[in-house]
């Protein structure tokens, strides 16, 4: 299912790849990951210490279009890097959705990179 939803949102904002977090018990589960790498059940907190922590905490979809100089993404302690086992792909842009209930309470986040030539 996860797949499936990073493939959409993906297609939809003609992205590279994409993450999709769940939250389970007030933390960030990745319950599945774009096409580069595998960070399935990895964990991270609901905080400023990680990109989708921070999305996260702050309830607010984040836009990044240059990683190399953002503030925001380079305080994070905790990167989750798309392309992290290979050397010739690089993470350039971000953008992290919060996923909200009708309550207003987070359900997730997902995180996608690297918009396309189409969506310049």
């Amino acid at each position: 299912m996860g797949s499936l939803v990073i493939d959409v949102c993906c297609q939809a904002i003609n992205a590279e790849t994409g993450e999709f977090l769940l939250n389970i018990d007030n933390k960030l589960e990745m319950l599945s990951d774009g096409k580069y790498c595998n960070l399935q059940g990895h964990i991270y907190e609901i905080d400023e210490t990680s990109f989708p922590g921070y999305v996260a905490h702050s309830r607010k979809t984040t836009i990044i279009n240059n990683v190399k100089v953002n503030q925001l993404y380079n305080s994070c302690k905790n990167k989750i890097h798309p392309f992290k086992d290979h050397t010739v792909l690089l993470a350039h842009s971000v953008i992290g959705v919060p996923l909200l209930n009708e309550n207003q309470e987070l359900v997730g986040v997902i995180q996608m990179f690297n918009k396309t030539e189409k969506n310049l």
